[in-house]
């Protein structure tokens, strides 16, 4: 049987969407969006899912994991700023 993810520290969830909004605003306003928009239909599309972030050098990855640990990850996405 699957255990339940601990319960994140009061505040943690509020300090981590502060993080990936530190991240996000490196990107110009365009790819602002994009970003934005690519992690809400990735939240409806995976709405149970553990929203994993990280600045990657010059990369935002975003990653969807049935886990609250980064593998396995079916579906992760990465953005590099000022790039096509």
């Amino acid at each position: 049987a699957r255990r339940p993810a601990p319960a994140a520290p009061d505040g943690a969830g509020r300090d981590a969407e502060a993080a990936v909004q530190a991240f996000v605003a490196k990107f110009d306003a365009a790819r602002q969006q994009l970003i934005v928009d690519l992690r809400a239909a990735l939240r409806r599309r995976y709405p149970a899912a553990h929203e994993l972030v990280w600045d990657n050098y010059n990369f935002v990855v975003l990653g969807y994991s049935p886990t609250p640990r980064p593998p396995p990850m079916p579906h992760s996405r990465s953005r590099r700023p000022h790039a096509a």
